[in-house]
């Protein structure tokens, strides 16, 4: 790794450690028992009568997010240890994962403090950034999960790359993106003046262009890259659990069957994706390992 990429990455560390502190400070996860500081975070994150909000404690789920991201931090940096590693990543990938941790750090201050228009800007701009690193991450890694690579990562990297790096990313990708629609419900109805319902459904219908977007370039575009990639489906289902746990008891009927469609498709399409990577890998197997079974010319790292 050069001293550039070494750079970039301990700066990544350090900004990660810093979100995870002022998310602990704003209680952001809105965890029992623990309060937030006023001073730095004077209002409470929820906005009020926002009809797709998840219940509460759905929001825990950052508590885990960040957890996986320390646990893919942490083959990062096997990556600097080891003098044999692969280079998977770039400068890319870092800058922009840590531009999206600087984003995610500043829509704490400026939703607090009730600029939901400012805050939502920078959390789309999360969103935006944590898609980057994504687009990054594959196109630094492409050489190693090319048909017939010429280097094979070892099952170690193999499984590391995919469950650990790509799942974790994706995964808090998916989180932000789903939850940037809920901000954007909000900033319709208070700074707008848009009705709950229409706010809530426009938010809705963003959110199913972007399920299905991504399913298609997951599917039809970055399929060699995204073969083993399903934790941005299991977090866009986890938000919109949260939405019909929510509104089942409420009587917007338009938007509570919405969330339900929504739900279904995700679920459908994450059914879809496990069966593609059965079929596809039924027909050329998975691991690194069976490419050396078949007697090709690679080298192993």
């Amino acid at each position: 790794m050069n001293s550039g990429k070494y750079a970039v990455f301990i700066a990544t560390i350090v900004v990660l450690c810093l979100t995870i502190i002022f998310s602990g400070f704003s209680n952001v996860a809105r965890l029992q028992g623990i309060k937030s500081d006023k001073k730095l975070f004077p209002n409470e994150f929820a906005v009020k009568d926002v009809l797709i909000a998840p219940v509460d404690r759905v929001y825990g789920t950052w508590v885990f997010i960040y957890i996986y991201q320390v646990c893919w931090m942490c083959y990062g940096v096997s990556l600097i240890l080891r003098s044999n590693a692969p280079d998977l990543l770039d400068k890319k990938f870092f800058g922009s994962y840590s531009i999206a941790l600087i984003c995610n750090i500043i829509w704490l201050f400026t939703w607090s403090r009730q600029m939901h228009g400012l805050g939502f800007v920078f959390y789309v701009l999360q969103a935006v950034f944590l898609n980057a690193s994504l687009y990054f991450a594959f196109a630094s890694s492409d050489e190693y999960f090319q048909p017939s690579p010429s280097v094979v990562l070892s099952s170690f990297d193999f499984w590391s790359f995919r469950l650990l790096l790509i799942n974790g990313v994706s995964f808090f990708t998916g989180w932000v993106s789903a939850t940037a629609l809920v901000s954007f419900a909000a900033v319709l109805q208070a700074d707008l003046g848009v009705a709950q319902a229409s706010a809530s459904n426009a938010a809705l219908s963003l959110l199913l262009v972007f399920i299905l977007l991504w399913s298609a370039l997951q599917n039809f575009v970055w399929e060699r890259h995204t073969r083993l990639v399903f934790a941005e489906y299991i977090s866009v289902i986890v938000v919109l659990a949260g939405v019909i746990a929510k509104e089942w008891s409420y009587k917007h009927e338009e938007v509570r069957s919405y969330s339900l469609v929504l739900f279904i498709i995700t679920f459908m399409l994450a059914i879809f994706r496990f069966g593609l990577v059965i079929k596809e890998e039924a027909k050329r197997g998975t691991f690194p390992l069976t490419h050396h079974e078949r007697g090709e010319d690679v080298k192993l790292i």
